[in-house]
């Protein structure tokens, strides 16, 4: 009953989520940027479908926790299903990443910008690919297509590049992650602290 006890909590989706909001953290602190307020953990509910159980937990604690889910059918669905149920005067704590990213069905990876994500995925499963190969499309859906290809991936592959980023962003200088377009990101952390 006391684990999270004076904490804020935010609820995602996935470890891959837990690991990226992490490194967005690390990112606009070293970059002396708006960052998520102190005292907050991030918990992964092992999938959307458990949100609404992880949700409730918290609730019968006496706090609501914000919800961070996917812009994508799955996530939205989720957020109006919340709202009828457990969030019913709350629904500003559920946000989702349509209303930050500018692409149709937005995951977690595509908050990151494709120049740096798309060489750190090459890298990290040594494949010959490039950005083109991820124009237009979610990051996700992107990497379906690969997969469907000449490229064979883990099942595990999200939390491994999460992690990878994660790693980037704590050896990498500051000069350089100062290039780095944050604004929607900085937009994304206002609003969770607005919620939380």
């Amino acid at each position: 009953q006391t684990l999270f006890q004076g904490y804020k909590q935010i609820i995602v989706e996935g470890i891959s989520d837990r690991y990226y909001l992490i490194a967005i953290q690390k990112l606009l602190e070293k970059i002396n940027r708006n960052n998520l307020l102190k005292d907050t953990i991030i918990v992964p509910a092992g999938g959307t479908n458990k949100i609404s159980l992880m949700a409730s937990i918290f609730i019968a604690q006496d706090t609501t926790p914000v919800i961070l889910m996917d812009g994508d059918k799955i996530g939205l669905s989720k957020k109006a299903q919340l709202i009828q149920s457990l969030y019913t005067d709350n629904g500003d704590k559920i946000i989702t990443l349509d209303d930050f990213i500018e692409i149709k069905n937005p995951e977690m990876e595509d908050i990151i910008e494709k120049n740096i994500l798309v060489p750190l995925f090459a890298e990290t499963f040594n494949l010959d690919i490039s950005e083109n190969d991820f124009d237009e499309k979610t990051f996700v859906n992107a990497v379906k297509e690969l997969n469907n290809g000449d490229h064979t991936l883990p099942k595990n592959w999200k939390p491994i590049l999460a992690k990878a980023f994660m790693e980037y962003i704590e050896s990498s200088n500051t000069e350089d992650l100062t290039k780095i377009d944050v604004d929607h990101i900085e937009k994304l952390v206002r609003k969770i602290n607005e919620n939380l």
